[in-house]
């Protein structure tokens, strides 16, 4: 149903912008693609303060010189390695130019909820002529307090647990661009991944590791480590991926998780999504994604709990906590509809509904989880520079902070592996 929903909407939309963008003068549609000029942005529906209008451009100047294809060198500030659940986080970041046009991203983070994380990445963007990327990376995640309700989509609230969960990741990948096309490939390898019970404030509900076992929470306690490869194949005709006001994105990917201790659980994960940026005029944009994961296991494997696919929270299933729904795949289907209160500043109202499903081919069988709520967003010409949404359902309303785009990961969409545990 949503996804027959998306593509008509998506079609339908597709001709309403292009009979826009013959309406649009050569003048605006310039400025409107203009990476440059801060200036360009459409105009609000209101005006900005002198003061706030410098403050905003000031600071999207310095997010934008230390982004992934940012030049400057020194100290930024980082705030995009934690994962849904943590809280804001932030901490000090350094990056600097090498040889061989090359650069060198460090940083460490500390979250509002303790969780922690810290990495360096060595990166070439910009060989063959800018159409080749390489680079590798180490990552240590500490993540204190993350959700698990149990496998399916009847579990209730009464079932929450949570758990700990610390990795140290080491990745390589390589992506060809041309065009709107990439391809992507990477390896990556986690050594001895450590599930405990729920550390920092007191919490009111159990541990996961004292409540779970078996089939209910699989892996719970074993010794995994995994060697994991993947592809990815993408089309992107976004005007700005970090704030898209026009084009979209396809893409697929599949990855390979090799358990390198037990043995019992290695397993497959396959994923698509499409997204679509509809400008409507200059001050209204409307924005649609899907996105379906699915995992493939043999008859004697698994997929540890921390690594099925799951629905809820972040920018996923907006009126649900975080890491509500687990099970072998997962589709969520999200609809929004933007406005230009200033230039700076949009509102947002959204649709959010998804199942999870033990296999892709019954997830449109399952029950549908739907939220709906509204949003500010603080951006400049490139960039989303913070976000504040508050969603709704039927259990109850969630108030979310993220300073990326609604539709992208919270793991970063590089090149590198997904991250654990599975990052919506």
């Amino acid at each position: 149903m949503w996804r027959s929903l998306f593509l008509g909407l998506s079609f339908v939309l597709a001709i309403a912008s292009a009979g826009y963008a013959q309406n649009t003068s050569p003048e605006s549609a310039q400025a409107s693609t203009s990476h440059d000029a801060s200036d360009a942005l459409p105009p609000g529906y209101f005006s900005e303060p002198p003061g706030f209008t410098a403050a905003v451009n000031d600071y999207g100047a310095v997010v934008d010189a230390f982004d992934e294809d940012g030049r400057r060198d020194g100290f930024y500030l980082e705030a995009e390695n934690a994962i849904a659940g943590s809280g804001m986080s932030a901490g000090p970041g350094y990056s600097h130019a090498i040889s061989g046009n090359g650069r060198v991203w460090m940083s460490a983070e500390l979250s509002t909820r303790l969780y922690s994380a810290a990495q360096a990445r060595i990166e070439f963007p910009h060989l063959a002529n800018n159409h080749v990327r390489i680079g590798v990376q180490t990552l240590y995640r500490d993540s204190v307090r993350v959700n698990y309700f149990g496998v399916g989509d009847q579990t209730t609230l009464s079932d929450r647990t949570g758990y700990r969960l610390k990795t140290t990741q080491l990745a390589g990948y390589t992506t060809w661009t041309s065009g709107p096309l990439a391809l992507t490939g990477n390896l990556g390898w986690i050594p001895m991944i450590d599930v405990g019970a729920m550390a920092g404030r007191t919490q009111s509900y159990p541990d996961t590791v004292r409540v779970f076992s078996g089939d209910a929470a699989p892996g719970v306690n074993a010794d995994v480590s995994y060697l994991i490869g993947g592809a990815e194949v993408s089309f992107d005709t976004r005007d700005y991926p970090s704030h898209p006001r026009a084009g979209g994105l396809v893409s697929a990917g599949w990855a390979d998780y090799s358990d390198r201790v037990s043995g019992h659980y290695s397993f497959q994960r396959v994923e698509a999504s499409a997204s679509r940026y509809v400008p409507l005029s200059p001050r209204w944009t409307l924005a649609f994604r899907e996105w379906v994961v699915g995992s493939l296991t043999r008859a004697d494997q698994q997929v540890p709990f921390y690594l099925l696919p799951s629905l809820g929270g972040g920018h996923i299933d907006r009126g649900f906590v975080d890491y509500r729904f687990h099970d072998r795949a997962m589709d969520i289907f999200n609809m929004e509809s933007r406005w230009a209160l200033l230039p700076h500043v949009d509102a947002a109202a959204f649709l959010d509904a998804g199942h999870v499903a033990p296999a892709m081919r019954d997830l449109w069988k399952t029950d549908t989880k739907t939220s709906l709520g509204a949003g500010i967003i603080l951006h400049n010409m490139r960039s989303t520079l913070g976000r504040l949404d508050v969603g709704r359902s039927r259990e109850g309303w969630h108030v979310m902070f993220k300073v990326i785009e609604a539709f992208t990961r919270d793991s970063s969409d590089s090149g590198r592996p997904t991250l654990m545990p599975f990052v919506p």
